[in-house]
Order: structure tokens, then sequence, then C-alpha cells
């Protein structure tokens, strides 16, 4: 039997196609001049695959089902093993606190996936007027075991944050893991906003 008949007679591969009927595989090519807000909002997202892919047990009689969805995946490019397309985002926390007390949570995943660190900035509300050093943690968020992964010193209020060798290639974190910031101390400020900038690949 051919593979578009079983998903015709499998009722949860049906039902997956059937709500990403209306999607699109990708954006359409650059010739058509659709760029930016102009391009058409049918376009498969990282959201609607999780959204149908958590709909799916792992169970034999969902084999045609788990077929489609690695199909889906990997013609859209939205599976995995890499950078996942449209999954950039920019997270900011503000550090308010100095010390082990003041300790932020400045990136970590979701459950089931992986996050691909690819920058991390700060900047300061009013300059500190004193030399601040920024410490970097991985932290078990379950166990609350945690490591120091490096240090940078700075005065400057947009202090230059890839002066240490963890900062200067990606790195990932998988769930439940964190990425935690300190600062030694506040200075002449009230607060730093701690930007990481992030891509999923799992």
């Amino acid at each position: 039997m051919s593979r578009k008949a079983d998903a015709l007679i499998d009722k949860q591969t049906l039902s997956i196609l059937e709500q990403l009927q209306t999607k699109t595989v990708g954006a359409p090519p650059t010739s058509s001049g659709l760029v930016g807000d102009q391009l058409p909002n049918n376009i498969v997202s990282i959201a609607d695959y999780d959204l149908v892919k958590n709909q799916i047990n792992l169970e034999v009689e969902n084999l045609e089902a788990l077929n489609a969805l690695n199909t889906l995946g990997r013609i859209t490019d939205l599976q995995g093993y890499g950078p996942i397309v449209d999954s950039g985002v920019i997270t900011q926390t503000d550090i308010t606190g100095s010390g082990s007390g003041g300790k932020q949570k400045i990136a970590t995943p979701n459950k089931g996936e992986v996050i691909q660190v690819q920058a991390v900035g700060a900047e300061w509300n009013t300059s500190p007027g004193a030399t601040v050093t920024f410490g970097f943690y991985i932290q078990n968020d379950e166990t609350d075991a945690q490591f120091l992964i490096g240090t940078i010193s700075s005065s400057s209020t947009l202090p230059g944050l890839d002066a240490n060798e963890f900062l200067r290639v990606p790195f990932n974190i998988t769930y439940p893991m964190s990425l935690r910031a300190t600062v030694s101390t506040m200075g002449s400020a009230s607060s730093v906003t701690m930007s990481t900038y992030n891509v999923r690949v799992r």
C-alpha cells in the first residue's frame, strides 16, 4: 500500500495532515518580492510542528503517524540536528542585586528542547562607577548542582562579554540545565540587563 493510502486510513496521521493542510513547507522565492511582514502567514513554523508532535504517543499503533512526523520534520527543517529555522530569540533578564543572592537565570531551554547560546550581552541602567566582575554558571535546576564556567571584569556601561573564551563560541544547554549570571557589585547602578541570543537545535 502506498504512503498516501496508509496516511488516509490512519487516524493519527490524518489528524496531523489535516491540522497542517493550510501550511506551506517554506517561504516563497525572493523573486516574488514578498519579504518581512509581507510574507504569508501560512508558512509552517516550529510552533506548528511542536503542536502536532506533542499529540502523538510513542506506541506501535502510531508508527505511521511517527513516520509522517519524521518526514514533515526533515522536509521543513524543523526536526532538529542543527539550528532550527525561525527559532532564534533574544531573552533579557535584569540583575538587581550583587553576589549569589542576585544570581539570575539568563538562558534555559523548555523541557524536551536543546538551545544553543550564540551571544551574551549586558547593559547597565547607569554607569556602575566601579569595576564589576560578571560570573557565569551552569546550574541543574532540579538538583541545584552548579559550577562556575567563567568570569569577566569591566567598568563599562556596555561591557564586552566576549573577552572570556567560553563566550566566543556557541554552546548548548539542555533541560533541566540553565545559564545563570551574577555581578560582584552594583556600584552606583540599580540594575543591569543581561541579554542572550539563543537558537533551538533540538
